[in-house]
């Protein structure tokens, strides 16, 4: 009960964390289903081979552009891509989503090792969260790398593929069929935080009922009270009148 309880909260905090910025270069750097560094020695050599910092890119300054390498919106394979840093709430591993183009709170697997606050950049520090379901491995076809290739900037952003073999990094899914399109195009917190959402602000309703039932509640015994004081008030006056009254009369 008490976890459940602690899963709603985080839930929660995600739901009232600041938005996101969609950042559309990211795409053009992305690569799927790689090995992931699992250190801090090779998250840096990648970070240095990927030179996010040298982009030109309107999505935020060169120094918060950042390498990174985390779980597809789904959770059953990896995104290594150039985007910017964010604070990933909630105690939350880190995803990004195609269809949102950013990094963001991934609420479908717990992270116990996750802390209620982290940058996205440090992600590699929690390894729970690549370590993928056997069914999860074999339903992303990994162990091939995706690089994307923005074709044109129109409205309707098309996206050109290719698919190479993957043969580096330490987290990868291993499978014997190239993925050829991305699966993963929605906007995964609209989607996985409306049922909490709706919880809480049913939760808030009746919280605020009970308060205003007391309220009354509390405002009607005054009021009782008071016309109950006045009452007797009143009943004792009569009483001293009666007996002024039965002594005049006794003296007359």
């Amino acid at each position: 009960m008490f976890e459940e309880i602690t899963d709603y909260l985080k839930k929660s905090f995600v739901i009232i964390a600041p938005q996101k910025s969609p950042c559309p270069h990211s795409l053009t750097t992305a690569k799927y289903n790689v090995k992931c560094p699992a250190t801090k020695r090779e998250w840096g050599e990648r970070e240095k081979i990927s030179n996010c910092e040298q982009y030109e890119q309107n999505c935020t300054v060169a120094e918060k552009y950042r390498y990174h390498c985390v779980l597809n919106a789904i959770g059953n394979g990896t995104v290594e891509l150039c985007a910017p840093v964010v604070d990933i709430i909630g105690g939350q591993c880190t995803e990004f989503t195609v269809g949102g183009q950013f990094l963001q709170e991934h609420t479908e697997k717990k992270c116990k090792s996750c802390p209620f606050k982290y940058i996205s950049s440090n992600v590699y520090k929690y390894k729970e969260c690549f370590q993928l379901k056997k069914e999860e491995k074999q339903a992303s076809h990994a162990g091939i790398n995706k690089n994307v290739h923005k074709s044109t900037l129109t409205a309707s952003k098309r996206i050109q593929f290719s698919t190479t073999p993957s043969s580096e990094g330490f987290f990868s899914m291993k499978g014997d069929k190239p993925v050829t399109q991305i699966k993963d195009n929605r906007v995964h917190s609209e989607e996985q935080l409306e049922d909490p959402l709706i919880i809480f602000i049913v939760t808030a309703v009746v919280f605020f009922l009970i308060l205003l039932i007391v309220v009354v509640l509390f405002i009607k015994l005054q009021a009782i009270k008071r016309t109950t004081s006045l009452m007797e008030k009143r009943i004792n006056t009569e009483a001293s009148d009666v007996k002024i009254f039965e002594g005049n009369k006794s003296t007359i």
